[in-house]
């Protein structure tokens, strides 16, 4: 049984060592990108690379439980801003119709 308390030290271990680091290094340079007052990443226009880039946003958000707000600010905004895209809420609408199921956000699944 001393299998698991090790497996979560290390886990904790190579999440300090290498992915934080580069989480850290990827956030800093799309809050740079989102500095010169762009509303998105390529214009004042969203774009597909906006959508593509929201899902693991929105995911990365959640993962990093509300810190991401706190730390980045202008990615918090960002996020908020692609989820009041009318397309944005279409696409959603979409799904509902088609699934017949509500549409739940990411950070509401439970």
């Amino acid at each position: 049984m001393l299998l698991r308390p090790l497996t979560k030290v290390i886990h904790k271990l190579v999440m300090k060592e290498l992915y934080d680091p580069e989480i850290t290094k990827h956030c800093q340079l799309l809050e740079s990108f989102l500095q010169d007052g762009r509303q998105y990443l390529c214009s004042n226009k969203l774009t597909a690379a906006d959508i593509m880039m929201s899902f693991g946003l929105i995911s990365l958000s959640i993962t990093m439980k509300g810190s991401l707000a706190k730390d980045y600010p202008k990615h918090a905004a960002y996020i908020a801003r692609i989820g009041e895209e009318p397309a944005y809420k279409s696409s959603i609408a979409k799904v509902e119709r088609e699934s017949g199921e509500p549409f739940v956000p990411f950070d509401e699944i439970k």
